[in-house]
């Protein structure tokens, strides 16, 4: 028939060859076979039909199912790509399910999909409502056809959740040879690949096949099931041994022990999952949930997320407590322990731990209890208790060396760098971490290896050694990526950020920590999500970008307190503290820091409480409380020199002297500086002795030594630019700018803070550079150059307006209604002088009061100049600007009594009240000052309390009750001298003055 034609045939569903053997055409003719079954035909070329391509899946889809968008609201394109997925882009399966939606118009592709997602109603939804495709009935034709053995196979074969190697599936479907698969195979019912030619192949049931054989397999004995199970969870359970065992040799089996885990991966999980549910059930399958998470304790703790370790281990020392195995015991204590840790839970870490640590010693396990004294050790060390932490480090380095353990000698030494560190001793604790360094390389150990290249990169950062620093974390993060290790990469990643920050070059540590940012979200880990958010915060606020840090900063906070992470909490807390102060809201910024104070003692922070009482000190001092800063950096010196912590007693020390500084006590204030630097200088941390120099230098600059001021600002600059340390190099320029235009040589000052202002561009410090731009205007002010000053000015105020600095505003303003004075724009002049005093009373700036005196001067000045140019008298003084400004006055504080906070309400009574007094009304002036005076007592506002009397007085001595301005000055003397302010000094001058006058 077909003889001497050219013809294509096709052939469908095709049983076997016998069945078409009769049927091949002549040579000139071409036939397709289609079938379930693979089997080989004379010159027959074979191929698998895949499935479809996710694109192509969703167009079959739409076109079976007829959607027409054009009526209504077109579905997302996520809700069929979902579909196609669940249908596993199987050609009969799309069919069915478009079918179904063609015929079913009251559901919608986003309903039917959420439908889908039920794994075990997901057959029975594919292919109803009389659609001509049923999957189910296809795959029961072929399950039909098989011998019995190998249906019994083809069901079992379903507890795999994804592929399989040959191994397995003789071990769990105790297929001998595995002889049953390869039948499936052929049958199409299973399929195999190999990824590589020379590699092992894996099999796997398509998913729609296996949730078909899973129902086969459910209609059978629970018995059968559950055997099936537990012979599934024991082989993966000692795949996981044999992954951790392998591990364990380090060098090149490392790399073969991960990519051995993360290729069983999903059914290692598989097998754990079946055991959670049955195990309480089950006396045999709990023994062996019990034995799972300690076969694989190293393997586990790289891979698995913190979380997961606690759930696995929870039910494994619940078990083991049942069936009294206190071996077993310890190691999930052991575990709890360092995923505590892992967690930031260090007291309960602390806990676990001990409690492991006292089995280990029972049962007489040293090797066990070393690595156990190690973990206590590491946790001591983050807690602050670092010499707490070196005896048990020391402890467990002599077990490991007794018992010839160079992997547990390898750790114990890096444990002991690590804490070292955090002692300040850094030069100690490179040494004990280069030890560790060589025999981790010696055994292979790839990750003690990574771990102890980080660290030295933290011990060489400490030192200023950045550059170097930047070398060990990069090298770190080879190793990590290396091995898979996605953590550790994100941990380093974020290291890498720091040490970058720390050079000066905060853009390109963004990028970086961007990077691990990313790797942190894309794993779900949340607490190392939030600790990067807080260090983007930390960049972005060196940048002078304070609202973005806080943005960041405060999403950080949430996700802390989302996961319950008290240290990262009190910790992020305390990052808001100097975020809100350096914005120059102390108030909030003290509030954040007693909250992370508090936190820091509930979970016996010592190291976090030090620091926080610290900074709690800087903010009493910026808001002139210095008393109450000398009390908390006392605090802050005592516990860091109790728990030894030589770097914080160091910065302790820094701090009082700043605050001995401005009590003017500077000669006390550079005591304690040179107390500091000789730490430093002992420790060998050579940005500490840098900044040691820059705060030297502006304390002799203080005192009038401006020669000394220079010397240390020349060798502050020396060190920074040895380390690499842009930022300090900027420091130091600019202290050198102030001493010289100090010393009356403004030209050379100008030179060195251009050449801070050059250096400062190249990282983006806008603060910096809005502060440098300002003192450039000063320099040209101080050799009356006033229109190039106001030039200066200009760029700064608009770089503070920008990243809403209003300490930085207030000041530019300021300069700059002394620039406009001598330029002889005097309304200009008054006009930002007055918002500059608007926003000192804001930030409870002492320099409020000079403003205030010298708007009064300015103001009374104007005044007369105007009565003179333009005739006005009383009759017409509503025409005078004083007049405009007094209503304006009265709409803000009508509106601040009715809304505004204390604060403002003080602010526009005392505003209002000097402006009556300007205007000549001074009674009723007087009346608004005592109303401003209650509301700052009732709110506590000393600063502004002081002021209140100190402008009382002034007022009452200009209209001649000298006695009552004698007494409303000494009220205000006592509360400067209670709380230690600046002004102190100012009033007893003035009362002294007055005193005179009287006698």
């Amino acid at each position: 028939m077909l003889a001497g034609k050219r013809a294509l045939l096709l052939l469908d569903n095709v049983l076997n060859d016998g069945q078409i053997r009769s049927l091949l055409p002549p040579s000139k003719c071409s036939l397709i076979v289609t079938s379930r079954r693979k089997f080989t035909l004379p010159g027959m070329s074979l191929k698998d039909l895949e499935v479809l391509k996710l694109d192509k899946a969703v167009e079959l889809l739409q076109n079976t199912a007829g959607w027409d968008s054009s009526g209504g609201k077109t579905p997302k394109k996520e809700a069929w790509e979902d579909m196609a997925r669940l249908c596993g882009c199987l050609p009969v399966a799309l069919r069915a399910a478009g079918s179904f939606l063609a015929n079913t118009p009251d559901s919608s592709p986003e309903q039917y999909a959420r439908e889908l997602q039920d794994e075990k109603q997901r057959l029975k939804r594919i292919g109803k409502e009389g659609v001509e495709e049923d999957l189910d009935l296809k795959l029961s034709l072929s399950y039909r056809r098989l011998e019995p053995d190998a249906a019994m196979v083809f069901r079992e074969l379903s507890v795999f959740p994804f592929d399989f190697d040959a191994n397995a599936e003789e071990t769990v479907c105790q297929d001998e040879g595995h002889s049953h698969l390869i039948e499936l195979v052929r049958w199409s019912l299973v399929e195999y690949q190999r990824q590589e030619p020379e590699s092992e192949g894996r099999y796997h049931q398509h998913d729609l096949v296996r949730l078909f054989a899973a129902g086969r397999l459910e209609e059978g004995s629970e018995i059968a099931r559950n055997d099936a199970r537990k012979r599934h969870a024991e082989h993966y359970k000692e795949l996981l041994s044999e992954a951790d065992a392998l591990y364990l040799k380090g060098g090149l089996s490392i790399q073969s022990a991960l990519a051995l885990f993360d290729r069983e991966e999903a059914n290692i999980l598989a097998g754990w999952a079946w055991m959670e549910k049955i195990y309480l059930k089950n006396q045999m399958v709990a023994g062996l949930c019990s034995d799972y998470p300690a076969a694989g304790i190293h393997i586990l703790a790289l891979r698995q997320h913190p979380k997961e370790r606690l759930r696995w281990s929870k039910i494994g020392l619940e078990i083991s407590r049942q069936r009294d195995n206190p071996r077993l015991e310890g190691v999930h204590l052991g575990i709890l322990g360092r995923a505590y840790a892992d967690l930031g839970e260090m007291r309960k870490a602390v806990e676990y731990l001990e409690k492991s640590l006292a089995i280990h010693r029972q049962n007489r396990d040293r090797e066990t209890e070393g690595s156990t004294l190690g973990s206590l050790g590491q946790v001591y060390a983050a807690l602050g208790e670092s010499y707490k932490s070196i005896e048990l480090g020391r402890q467990a380095l002599a077990i490991h060396r007794e018992m010839g353990d160079r992997r547990g000698e390898g750790n114990a030494l890096g444990n002991l760098g690590g804490a070292y560190l955090k002692l300040g001793d850094t030069r100690q604790a490179i040494e004990y971490l280069k030890e560790a360094l060589a025999i981790h390389r010696e055994m292979g150990d790839r990750r003690g290896e990574a771990n102890t290249l980080g660290n030295l990169g933290g011990a060489y950062s400490k030192l200023g050694d950045t550059r170097q620093a930047i070398e060990f974390i990069k090298e770190a993060l080879a190793i990590h990526r290396e091995m898979g290790g996605r953590r550790g990469e994100a941990n380093t990643l974020g290291n890498l950020g720091g040490a970058y920050s720390k050079l000066g070059e905060t853009r390109q540590a963004i990028e970086y920590l961007k990077e691990a940012l990313a790797i942190h979200r894309e794993m779900g880990d949340q607490r190392g999500e939030a600790n990067t958010l807080g260090n983007l915060g930390g960049a972005y606020s060196k940048l002078g970008d304070t609202r973005q840090a806080i943005e960041f900063i405060q999403e950080a906070l949430a996700i802390h307190r989302e996961i319950s992470d008290r240290r990262g909490e009190a910790n992020t807390l305390g990052n808001l503290g100097g975020a809100y102060s350096k914005l120059g809201d102390t108030r909030q910024a003290i509030e954040y820091l007693k909250e992370a104070l508090a936190i820091h003692r509930e979970i016996g922070d010592r190291r976090g409480e030090a620091s926080t009482l610290g900074n709690l000190g800087g903010a009493y001092s910026s808001r002139g409380d210095i008393h109450q800063a000398i009390e908390f950096s006392k605090e802050a010196l005592a516990i860091h020199r109790e728990i030894g912590d030589r770097r914080g007693e160091s910065i302790s020390l820094a701090n009082l002297a700043g605050a001995y500084s401005k009590l003017g006590d500077v000669q006390l204030g550079i005591d304690y500086y040179e107390r500091s630097l000789a730490i430093n200088e002992e420790i060998g941390d050579l940005r500490g002795e840098a900044k040691n120099f820059d705060t030297l230098s502006g304390a002799y600059l203080n005192s009038g030594n401006r020669l000394k001021a220079i010397e240390f600002a020349e060798k502050a600059l020396a060190i920074h630019r040895e380390i690499g340390d842009l930022h300090g190099v900027v420091a130091a320029l600019a202290n050198l700018g102030r001493s010289y235009s100090c010393q009356g040589d403004p030209h050379k000052a100008i030179g060195f803070y251009e050449e801070a202002l050059a250096i400062n561009l190249k990282f983006g410090d806008i603060r910096a550079e809005a502060k440098l731009l300002s003192n450039i205007g000063g320099c040209h002010s101080s050799i009356g150059n006033f229109a190039d000053a106001m030039d200066f000015y200009r760029k700064s105020l608009a770089i503070y307006s920008e990243m809403s600095d209003p300490r930085g505003e207030g000041n530019t303003l300021w300069k700059m209604s002394k620039a406009l004075f001598n330029l002889g724009q005097r309304e200009k002049a008054i006009h930002c002088a007055e918002a500059a005093q608007k926003i000192f009373l804001d930030i409870r700036s002492p320099i409020s009061m000079t403003v205030g005196k010298k708007l009064r001067e300015w103001n009374a000045s104007n005044q007369e100049k105007k009565t003179d140019k333009d005739g006005l008298t009383e009759n017409n003084a509503k025409k005078c600007k004083p007049c405009i400004v007094l209503d304006c006055l009265k709409q803000e504080c009508d509106t601040a009594l009715m809304s505004g906070s204390g604060l403002s309400k003080g602010n526009a009574l005392a505003k209002l009240g000097q402006a009556y007094i300007d205007l000549g009304a001074i009674r009723k002036g007087i009346e608004y000052l005592k109303q401003s005076l209650e509301i700052y007592r009732e709110i506590e506002d000393h600063e502004r309390e002081g002021c209140a009397y100190f402008d009382i007085s002034q007022v009452l001595d200009k209209i001649g009750q000298q006695g009552d301005a004698i007494e409303n000055a000494k009220y205000a003397l006592s509360i400067f001298e209670r709380i230690e302010s600046p002004h102190a000094e100012t009033v007893r001058k003035k009362l002294s003055e007055w005193q005179g006058e009287l006698e």
